[in-house]
């Protein structure tokens, strides 16, 4: 862990073939959930109804998707 700490990256193997990497967390890599909140409620409200009525334009009323 200290290793991981200063930076160093450990490529993770099975059977000798390379199947992962554990490295550290880029410092700032978290938000605090005040800081999400904050920034959620500056984003414009979405309407459903008027995406679902473009979609529809777009793609045909039929359309579901897989």
């Amino acid at each position: 862990m200290n290793a991981l700490e200063q930076g160093e990256v450990f490529v993770i193997t099975r059977r000798g073939v390379d199947v992962g990497e554990l490295r550290p967390i880029p410092a700032g890599a978290f938000v605090n959930t005040l800081g999400v909140k904050r920034a959620l409620k500056r984003l414009p409200q979405v309407d459903f109804a008027a995406m679902r009525e473009e979609a529809d334009a777009l793609l045909g009323s039929d359309f579901v998707g897989e």
